[in-house]
């Protein structure tokens, strides 16, 4: 039912028809279509086409609510996410991509979050074209934050702002995460040992133990994938 549901999104939001189409609109491999016909759709699946295609992760997941967020219809101009904010062609003339600064309220299901744009200080986070072609980002799935706390010094301190990739949930060792930890969002190095995942801080101080990612205390908001100045993505 979830791809039955992916299609008819696709179809009344973006004029997509076919599994074809739809593929190519997700930048998904076949197979992948095949493992979520007979799986189901993972979630950074959902979250990727909620952001592209404009439809409700929840309402694919479950058929429950809206299929569109913000009303979103074919042509729009609209982000499912962030209401005004305007979707960024990879291929335009600019050399940087704005991409907006928002603040996470943590929740349960699917998501275990809610962005909601910031509007005091700096608004975007600008990330080189050749950046996002590179590393096969999608604009529309990346979210800029702000840090809070020391517990990643000296990599990050506080007030400092990364970006993340929402569409990029899946762990992989010893990289950077933004967690919804037991209702807190802390940004944290995912650390693979003895069968189980813990979340680890850069500072040594003592006070910024690990903690074990297990559950459903412990949902994946996205992937750090860019902090002004530095690549982050395979540099811990």
């Amino acid at each position: 039912m979830q791809m039955t549901r992916l299609y008819q999104a696709a179809e009344t939001l973006r004029g997509l028809k076919g599994q074809s189409e739809v593929a190519r609109a997700l930048n998904a491999s076949p197979q992948t279509i095949n493992n979520w016909e007979a799986r189901g759709i993972s979630k950074p699946g959902l979250l990727k086409a909620q952001a592209i295609i404009g439809c409700s992760a929840t309402w694919l997941e479950s058929g429950e609510g809206e299929m569109a967020i913000g009303g979103s219809h074919m042509g729009s101009s609209t982000l499912p996410f962030l209401s005004g904010a305007r979707r960024v062609s990879v291929g335009a003339k600019n050399d940087d991509i704005p991409i907006k600064k928002v603040a996470l309220t943590l929740q349960a299901g699917i998501m275990g979050f809610e962005a909601t744009q910031v509007h005091d200080g700096d608004t975007t986070i600008d990330i080189p074209r050749r950046f996002i072609e590179e590393n096969d980002l999608v604009p529309q799935c990346l979210l800029a934050i702000s840090i809070k706390g020391d517990s990643m010094w000296p990599l990050m301190i506080d007030g400092d702002s990364v970006v993340i990739n929402i569409a990029d949930t899946k762990p992989i060792n010893n990289e950077l995460y933004a967690i919804n930890f037991d209702g807190e969002a802390v940004i944290k190095r995912m650390v693979y040992e003895n069968r189980q995942w813990y979340l680890d801080s850069m500072n040594p101080d003592p006070q910024y133990k690990r903690r074990v990612c297990r559950g459903g205390e412990c949902i994946v908001v996205g992937r750090v994938v860019f902090q002004p100045g530095r690549k982050l993505i395979g540099r811990v």
